[in-house]
């Protein structure tokens, strides 16, 4: 205001939806913003609805998808031999292997993945699920880990990797697994997509996965399953992981949307 210049305000999530325990500051704060705001951007329509739905206007509304190079994040760049290298060095060797890429954080529903992993695992007992993320939940989950009896198939990486390493789990992976309760957009199923990989992502709620993922026709590139229910998780994972031609198919549909809708120009 005392600049006398356009206020954009740009919602990638908001805090009632990311946060398990929302602070009032910041929820005052953005929602104070978003009524100072000349025009707000968000990233999906599922987060246009969840703000309209919380009292913010409308009209100030755009939506600009998050995207990918699909230029850089290809898995042509990666050869056999060097994907057999860095699946041994990970533990998965011939494995299937599962990934998971996020936060360890409850939002992301990863709890519920690994509560899904002794149904996968006795489908398909020589399965890996590689779990690629920090967070807050990382102890309890280890813990769960081995309660469960799933020390053998569960494969933790609970650092920060370079995006060369990022890209080399993707094009690694059989299928990529995102559970969230909520995510206003998920720019890693867009990263997986690009990579040529099937996805089965959570869509209950609030999910900008709902505008990537496609369950119907030939240009079906994963499915949809409910992040509550480790029973949906691990049925939908079971079917991709007993399927080969399925999973070629779902990559290749899945790069296909990728290049058509989520690249950088288009945002």
């Amino acid at each position: 205001e005392n600049l006398d210049i356009p206020f954009i305000f740009h919602f990638h999530s908001h805090e009632q939806g990311r946060m398990e325990n929302p602070s009032q500051i910041i929820t005052d704060i953005e929602r104070t913003a978003a009524e100072k705001a000349d025009a707000i951007i968000t990233v999906s329509h599922a987060m246009k609805d969840a703000l309209v739905k919380l009292g913010f206007q409308k009209e100030k509304i755009h939506i600009v998808h998050n995207g990918v190079d699909p230029d850089s994040f290809s898995s042509d760049l990666f050869t056999v031999d060097s994907i057999s290298e860095f699946r041994s060095q990970t533990g998965v060797h011939d494995s299937p292997m599962i990934l998971y890429v996020g936060r360890l954080t409850p939002v992301k529903g990863i709890e519920n993945l690994i509560r899904a992993m002794p149904e996968i695992a006795r489908e398909i007992p020589d399965v890996k699920l590689v779990v690629l993320g920090v967070g807050e939940l990382e102890n309890r989950l280890r813990s769960m880990t081995e309660e469960l009896g799933l020390s053998d198939s569960i494969i933790f990486t609970c650092q920060h990797v370079s995006e060369q390493d990022l890209k080399m789990h993707y094009a690694a992976c059989d299928c990529a697994v995102f559970p969230s309760k909520y995510e206003a957009f998920g720019i890693v199923c867009t990263e997986a997509m690009a990579m040529a990989k099937p996805v089965v992502a959570g869509v209950l709620g609030t999910s900008g996965f709902y505008e990537q993922v496609t369950i119907h026709g030939d240009e079906q590139n994963g499915f949809h399953v409910n992040p509550h229910s480790p029973e949906d998780i691990a049925k939908h994972l079971c079917i991709l992981l007993k399927s080969p031609d399925m999973r070629k198919k779902f990559g290749l549909a899945g790069r296909k949307r990728v290049e058509k809708d989520f690249k950088w120009e288009n945002a």
